[in-house]
């Protein structure tokens, strides 16, 4: 069985291959099929448990955990909007619920902040934390000569996303999302704070999420970064307050190609 995680959450509908004309697929682990072990966190309390069922049918994709926890996901090929619903032992979560839980594979790679063998290029990759921001701080300071920041990230938590935007933004460093990453949540607010852009991936945006900060509050940050500092687009800038907290836009690849989504300012850092 393949393994999926928080992170990439929001991916599920790719993974499955969805689209209406495909057929239920329903996947239930047995005694001689297993379900893969995952760690389930939320509001910081962990547990080791595992995926007892994962399914598609239509533009639906959802799966169960043995701990009581189930996630669904819409997708709406008509808006490119796509709709999560998360429930543990059969009670919704809210908004701040939602935003502390964490899936994580105890196999796999954790987050990372890489640089490049010629201290230019430094590559963000995994769920955006508050351990993170101070690891990138410290690279910052350590790499003068920095130009640009690589994202592939599934989101992370609306402060530390904003405290790495800003980061990104007082530096005037670039900022991209290569063919084979995906950036959305908190990455799309990071994406969107650099002073020249380039999306050859995927693209995402959706309301910022924090477990312990209102959502009101992290849009003032996300309004103050993307509209006064960036100078984004107050169309992007809008859709982080009008897109409900469980939903998110794909943004076209043909869209996320051009402005102003991508950019080229006078004086592209990425030349240099």
């Amino acid at each position: 069985m393949e393994k999926i995680l928080r992170s990439v959450a929001s991916a599920t509908l790719v993974f499955f291959g969805l689209s209406s004309s495909l057929a239920a697929t329903v996947w239930n682990e047995t005694p001689d099929n297993p379900g893969e072990a995952v760690e389930f966190c939320i509001h910081g309390k962990c547990e080791m448990t595992r995926y007892v069922t994962i399914g598609s049918t239509g533009n639906w994709a959802f799966f169960y955990l043995a701990n009581g926890y189930h996630e669904s996901t819409y997708f709406s090929e008509l808006t490119n909007m796509t709709v999560t619903r998360a429930s543990l032992n059969d009670t919704e979560l809210s908004e701040q619920e939602f935003a502390s839980i964490q899936l994580r594979d105890p196999a796999g790679e954790p987050a990372t902040i890489t640089v490049s063998e010629d201290g230019r290029f430094v590559r963000l990759r995994g769920f955006i934390s508050e351990s993170l921001v101070g690891e990138f701080q410290d690279v910052l300071s350590n790499y003068p000569n920095l130009v640009g920041v690589s994202l592939n990230s599934g989101g992370g938590t609306g402060s530390a996303a904003l405290a790495i935007g800003n980061a990104i933004w007082e530096r005037r460093l670039s900022t991209f999302v290569p063919e084979d990453a995906r950036c959305r949540g908190g990455c799309s607010v990071v994406f969107f704070s650099g002073y020249d852009r380039v999306v050859e991936g995927w693209l995402a945006v959706s309301p910022l999420l924090d477990p312990d900060i209102d959502g009101a509050e992290l849009f003032d940050g996300v309004w103050d970064l993307l509209l006064h500092k960036a100078d984004n687009d107050l169309k992007i800038v809008a859709l982080y307050q009008t897109l409900h907290w469980n939903q998110s836009v794909d943004i076209d690849r043909e869209l996320a190609t051009a402005p102003p989504i991508s950019r080229d300012l006078p004086g592209d850092a990425l030349s240099h």
